[in-house]
């Protein structure tokens, strides 16, 4: 046989591949290539203030940035127990600043419905 076999034409591009690759990140990796942008501007994160009152150990004012989650704020606050979680929808992102009122849950005695009472005499 005259010529390479597939394997050793496989061997040869790979080689020959990684090569090319050296060549092209050190041809391109210089800062020369990659000019500063002048005219970049800075960005400034926006802070809200976020009041939470209400079923948490620890309501007051609170500074996040913008889009922070209501979970995150409350994470903060600490809910108490009697908090009602089912009444705050966790995943809501706030943009703007916000007074915030965690309900209670409602007393399990009220929600009961009365049994009815027959007399069977």
């Amino acid at each position: 046989m005259n010529g390479l076999r597939f394997r050793e034409w496989f061997v040869v591009y790979c080689v020959g591949g990684f090569l090319l690759s050296l060549f092209l990140m050190e041809t391109f990796s210089s800062a020369e290539h990659f000019p500063s942008l002048p005219h970049a501007k800075e960005v400034k994160v926006r802070t809200i203030q976020v009041k939470v009152t209400g079923a948490v150990e620890n309501p007051g004012e609170y500074e996040v940035y913008a889009g922070t989650s209501l979970q995150e704020v409350l994470k903060r606050a600490k809910l108490q127990q009697r908090a009602d979680r089912r009444a705050l929808y966790l995943k809501k992102r706030l943009f703007q600043s916000c007074e915030l009122k965690v309900p209670q849950k409602k007393n399990r005695e009220s929600g009961k419905k009365r049994e009815k009472k027959y007399d069977l005499e």
